[in-house]
């Protein structure tokens, strides 16, 4: 009770980020204080994995040998965006002194449309259990276009598949973490982090998650997460999204990039769409669309790092950090 008066903020500056949290699909669960305090830890220990400080994580490719502070830091499309916007907000506040801020992608990879070449079903690749990941099962077309983003060199559009195939990426011989949103099964994490690593053999991979509440919650034999990030949209019982907005971005949409005018950036967007998400757009006129949720997030955000300066937040440091609180950034 102590904790809670001294550290409070005004609840009436924040859209999403107060107590109407959903927790175990309920709301109103959570305060608001508490709620900020928990994004604020999860913020504080991705930016501890960028810096180097902390050296833990969820997924690591046997072959990369020692985990190192990242040079490139690959974060999920759609729901783990806003959850850099976290990191950019805060990273002056948490970085270690210099620390060198790791080059940022944005990938489209979620798990439903991958495990179906893995022999899993839709309803199968939705649920929290364990899955198998074999990302050798993926066809050799699909990881080509994948590597297309990657290529050091302009995309010939006429001959692409040849040009790519065993050319030097934008990867190579790099650390790089893929960060998810949150842990369900894990499946999503595990297939993103093998293809990049077919797509980039040299480079040193691993993967992470954002969202550090473990909470957890029974569906039927089956544990999983109890809450989520803001930016995780939730689905129906038929696997739709409840909702496209809250993320600055919207789906994956090859016509979208057909539309635009030609260039090195369009073709291997255009040849690699699945992996890419299109702006926000009216699927008939293909206009641009507003999105607001992602607005007050961004906003509630800005408030966010205003209140931990003045000390109404409280910052517990991730226990990463602190299982080592003297030692220095890893190189």
């Amino acid at each position: 009770m102590a904790l809670r008066a001294r550290f409070s903020a005004p609840e009436a500056n924040y859209n999403v980020l107060n107590a109407d949290h959903p927790v175990f699909g309920r709301r109103g669960v959570w305060d608001g204080d508490y709620t900020r305090e928990l994004y604020i830890r999860s913020t504080d220990h991705m930016i501890g994995v960028l810096d180097g400080t902390i050296a833990e994580r969820e997924v690591v490719d046997p072959a990369c040998g020692p985990v190192k502070r990242p040079d490139v830091v690959i974060w999920l499309d759609k729901s783990a965006r806003p959850c850099s916007w976290f990191v950019v907000a805060f990273w002056d506040q948490f970085a270690t002194p210099d620390a060198t801020k790791p080059r940022y992608e944005f990938l489209r990879i979620d798990r439903r449309d991958w495990l179906q070449h893995m022999g899993y079903s839709d309803a199968e690749a939705r649920n929290a259990a364990p899955k198998d990941i074999r990302v050798e099962a993926v066809p050799d077309d699909l990881v080509l276009r994948l590597g297309t983003l990657f290529r050091s060199e302009p995309i010939d559009v006429n001959r692409w598949a040849e040009q790519v195939t065993d050319a030097p990426t934008t990867l190579d011989g790099r650390q790089v973490v893929v960060v998810d949103e949150t842990h369900v099964s894990g499946a999503t994490l595990a297939v993103a982090t093998g293809l990049i690593a077919r797509v980039a053999p040299s480079a040193r991979v691993s993967g992470t998650e954002f969202w550090r509440d473990r909470t957890m919650k029974a569906v039927g034999t089956v544990r999983q997460p109890g809450t989520v990030p803001i930016g995780y949209p939730g689905e129906t019982s038929d696997g739709a999204e409840l909702t496209v907005f809250g993320r600055g971005v919207g789906n994956s949409s090859a016509e979208n990039w057909q539309r635009q005018p030609d260039g090195d950036e369009v073709n291997r967007k255009r040849l690699a769409a699945a992996y890419v998400s299109a702006p926000l757009h009216d699927p008939v006129t293909f206009g641009p669309l507003p999105d607001l949720l992602a607005d007050q997030l961004t906003q509630d955000i800005a408030y966010l790092t205003y209140d931990l300066a003045v000390g109404r937040v409280l910052r517990r440091p991730s226990p990463s950090r602190l299982r080592c609180p003297q030692r220095a950034p890893f190189q």
